[in-house]
Formats: structure tokens, C-alpha cells, sequence
């Protein structure tokens, strides 16, 4: 079966197989995702060159980041499934007025970010535990690549409203050049003499190509890295916000000053109502991140390090996942709309079987090849053993983490974001920390792996029981809407429900 890349049109996600239209809505985020998540795993590959400290120093940092992108995850998650459901509900000029008001949004929001990142980097990053020169390496990065916080959060609104109208082609094309920018600017502008390469792995001719920009570079360091994120999201934003300006975007974003502040503040009521939960089950994550690193310095500091390069290794296989889960939501929220809620339910049903196979084939692999690519990372023999031991006793829940993912991407698209966030919370807070510092207490530096795989079956039980509920307290729909749907047609506008028909939370 062939997967064309082109650009859908909005209503194709309530016509055709959903299998077919799913998965070509997430080819494209899935490269785009993987491309995206380079920005920063090229940061943490070539900044781990320079030495153990350095890494540890930014791992400790990524929880900064972790809320940074919990706060833009409100408004992109909210705008998303919004304005996928004017679309379904056949109100164009009412998903342009989402669009317009979640960009005003993301602008404000990041300006802030921008200003309050670098002044409170290095009291934050000592807080989560950091100290030394672990500490000065990870607040360089945090006060460096705070600056573009605004960058970071208009980018993923931008993103947003392209693929909740069916185009997330774009947002590939565009991640294609800044993921090229970013790996260009990251070797001249981290290393010099001063920052030598002096880890870099005999490999794929890596050492070579360390030495030559040791020789050539600007020998910024750890802000190198953090500079030439900053430059390419700058690039990002550019590109994505002229897309969604150009007369070839069916739902156009348009001047500021033509937003009237009533349906402003009504608006971004109902974005942040379905975004917020999502931030707050970031915000658990990120807290619990910092968590598990303060308990792992309890017991080896060199732990956090591995345990940042592990997860940074894990999200190039996590992130086709929310790629996936980044077709799912719109793709639910379109049907919902639209009164099509049998292919709400298939959207929802197939993605969890494609994630599962993907993950699980992940895990197989990482359980028996984990020590080749962690070296890629260090070739200090303390952290490749311990990098080891979390890779395999993880690997056995990747089947369940995939699952878990559509699960709470369906709640987000069905308007259950609270359902959703409490299955996260459940893993991410309510059972992962206490039973790492149980576990760690009983077995060490180990019991914090293991707390990992208990958390996830907890969190996979718990979202399959809320689905379960979510999906049969969906009012039913008329006979009309019931047959369109297992035809695969698009229901008209006039035969689909007064917005007072919809479920609590979802008008």
C-alpha cells in the first residue's frame, strides 16, 4: 500500500481508511519528530566529547527544559485539538480565530520564558543538585538556550496548527534544514582549544571529524550548544510561521491587532481547559526527573549522567511514538467533530497497535545491543555498565510505554485531558518516585532502574481502564452519523449535533 507524503487537506481525516489516513498524517511527524529531537541529542552527543562533567552538568539542566516545554505543551496540545474540531464542525473562520489567539499566546508566554530562563539558570540547576562543575556546565547551557524560549514556544504553536489542518509535511521539510543547521553550527561552535573533543569514539570517522572542528571552532563549550539550538529554532519559527501565512494553508494565520479581546479571553480559556492538564502532567515528569536525579546523587553522581544519556538515546525511538500520538489527536478531535465516533475509536485502537509493535521491536533490540550505542556517547567504563543495566531492565517496558502514549492522545483528543494527565501523574509522581527511593534504598543505584518498568504497567492499567470509560460515555450519535461513519464518508455540517450535545468540556 503506498503512503503519498503530500499535504492532506482537513477533510480528508473524516473520509477514507483510518488506518491509511493515520498513518499518512504521522510518516511525515514522525521524520519530523526524530529530526527535532536531534537538536538536542547532537548538543548532548558532541558535548559529551568534551568530557563527563559536561554531560552530567546538562542532564541535570534538561529538567529546565522539561518545564519550559510543559508551559508551550498547553497552548500546542490545546490549539491542536481545537482547531481539528472548528474544522470537523465545518468552522473555518472560528479555527482561524484559535490559530491567531494560541500564537498571541505563545508569543507572550515566551518572551517571559526568555527573560526569567537566564536569569534564575543557576539557582534552579543547584537546586535540582547540581553543584561544581557539574553546576557551572549545566547553568551555562540553561542561560544560553533559555534565550530562545520564545523560539521554542511559537514553533510548536506554529507546528500545531499546520497538522491539525492535515499538513504535517511541512513541519518535516522544515525540521529536514534546521536539524542540517544544527549539526553544522553545534561542531564549530562547541569546540576550540580550549574545548577539545578528547572523547570523541574511533568511529564513522567521528574522531576525525572532532579534530577538525577542535581545530576550527569557536571553542564556546557547553554554550556553543546551547547557541546553536537557539539559532536554528530562530530558523524553525521563520520558515513555519511563513507557511502558515502562505495562500496554500487552508486555514491562514492573520494580523494581531484583528483579534477582539472577547473572543480572545474565550478562546484561550477553551485552549488552556485542554491544554492545561497536559502541562501539568509535563510539569509531574519533569519534576519527577528531578526526583530521580536527586536520589541517584544520593547514591552515585555519575548515575545522573548515564541515566541523561540514556533517556536522550530513548527518545529517538519515543519520538516516533508522539509523532504517531501527533496524528491521533487531531485525527480523533476531527471525527469527534464531525459526529464520525467509530473512527475515533479505530484512529484510537490502531495507534496503540502500530506503537506497541514499534516500541516492543525497539526494546528487543536495545536489550541485546545497548553497550555499541551508549559508547557512541562516553567510553568511560563506570557509566557504560551502569548505562547497560538501565537499557535492559527498561527495555521490557517499551511495548507498554507505546500503548500508553495513544492512550492518553486518544483522552487528548476525545477532550478527557484530565483523564489523560492522571494516568501520567500515576507514573510519572504517585508510583515512580516513592518506589525509587524504596528500591533504591533496599538495592541501590539498580532500585532506581527497576522503579522505572512499575511505574509504566501502573500508568498502561490505569489509561486502559479510562479509555474504556472515556469511550462509552461518548453520547451516541444520530443513525445518519453512525452509517457516514462506517462508510468512511464525511457527515454535512447540518446533520451534525448543537454543540450543546457534546460532552461536558468538549463545546
Amino acid at each position: 500500500m503506498a503512503f503519498g507524503l503530500r499535504q492532506l487537506q482537513p477533510e480528508e481525516m473524516g473520509r477514507g481508511g483510518v488506518t491509511r489516513t493515520l498513518i499518512r498524517l504521522a510518516i511525515p511527524s514522525v521524520v519530523a519528530g526524530l529530526l527535532a529531537t536531534t537538536y538536542e541529542a547532537v548538543d548532548g552527543l558532541f558535548i559529551s566529547w568534551l568530557g563527563a562533567k559536561q554531560i552530567t552538568g546538562i542532564a541535570f539542566g534538561s529538567t529546565v527544559l522539561f518545564f519550559a516545554f510543559a508551559i508551550g505543551a498547553a497552548v500546542q496540545l490545546g490549539v491542536a485539538t481545537l482547531l481539528s474540531r472548528r474544522l470537523g464542525e465545518n468552522d473555518p473562520e472560528g479555527a482561524r480565530n484559535v490559530l491567531e489567539q494560541a500564537l498571541l499566546v505563545s508569543f507572550v508566554v515566551g518572551m517571559v520564558g526568555s527573560v526569567l530562563g537566564p536569569l534564575t539558570a543557576k539557582p534552579v540547576v543547584a537546586w535540582l543538585g547540581a553543584s561544581g562543575d557539574e553546576l557551572t556546565h549545566g547553568a551555562r547551557y540553561i542561560s544560553r538556550i533559555t534565550m530562545g524560549m520564545v523560539f521554542m514556544h511559537v514553533g510548536m504553536t506554529a507546528e500545531a496548527g499546520l497538522r491539525a489542518q492535515g499538513n504535517t509535511v511541512t513541519g518535516m521539510h522544515v525540521s529536514l534544514l534546521g536539524n542540517v543547521a544544527n549539526l553544522i553550527l553545534d561542531g564549530f561552535l562547541i569546540f576550540g582549544p580550549n574545548n577539545p573533543a578528547r572523547d570523541a569514539p574511533q568511529v564513522w570517522g567521528l574522531r576525525q571529524a572532532a579534530a577538525f572542528f577542535t581545530e576550527h571552532g569557536f571553542d564556546l563549550g557547553v554554550q556553543g550548544g546551547a547557541t546553536a539550538t537557539l539559532m536554528t529554532r530562530l530558523l524553525v519559527v521563520v520558515l513555519l510561521l511563513a507557511a502558515l501565512c502562505s495562500q496554500r494553508t487552508r486555514v491562514r494565520a492573520g494580523a494581531p491587532w484583528r483579534i477582539r479581546p472577547n473572543d480572545f479571553w474565550r478562546t484561550v480559556g477553551q485552549i488552556y481547559v485542554l491544554g492545561v492538564p497536559v502541562t501539568v502532567s509535563i510539569v509531574g515528569m519533569a519534576l519527577s526527573n528531578g526526583a530521580i536525579n536527586w536520589i541517584l546523587s544520593q547514591h552515585n553522581s555519575t548515575a545522573a549522567g548515564i541515566l541523561g544519556i540514556a533517556r536522550r538515546l530513548e527518545m529517538f525511538a519515543f519520538v516516533p511514538i508522539f509523532s504517531l500520538s501527533g496524528a491521533v489527536v487531531p485525527m480523533v478531535s476531527y471525527n469527534l467533530g464531525a459526529g464520525l465516533i467509530p473512527r475515533c475509536r479505530r484512529a484510537i485502537l490502531m495507534g496503540c497497535l502500530i506503537a506497541g509493535v514499534m516500541m516492543g521491536a525497539f526494546g528487543a533490540v536495545i536489550f541485546i545491543f545497548p553497550a555499541p550505542v551508549l559508547r557512541l556517547f562516553t567510553q568511560n567504563a563506570e557509566m557504560l555498565d551502569m548505562g547497560v543495566s538501565y537499557l535492559r531492565i527498561n527495555s521490557w517496558s517499551y511495548f507498554f510505554v507505546g500503548c500508553d502514549i495513544i492512550l492518553s492522545a486518544g483522552l487528548q483528543g476525545l477532550g478527557r485531558a484530565i483523564l489523560s494527565t492522571l494516568a501520567q501523574l500515576t507514573r510519572a509522581v504517585f508510583v515512580k518516585i516513592p518506589a525509587a527511593w524504596v528500591l533504591a534504598t533496599l538495592m541501590g543505584v539498580t532500585g532506581v532502574w527497576i522503579s522505572n518498568p512499575i511505574s509504566t504497567l501502573a500508568c498502561f492499567s490505569l489509561a486502559s481502564l479510562l479509555m474504556w470509560w472515556a469511550l462509552r460515555h461518548i453520547p451516541r450519535r444520530t443513525a445518519r452519523s453512525e452509517a457516514a461513519a462506517a462508510s468512511h464518508d464525511v457527515v454535512a455540517p447540518a446533520d451534525l449535533p448543537a454543540p450543546s450535545d457534546m460532552p461536558p468540556g468538549m463545546d
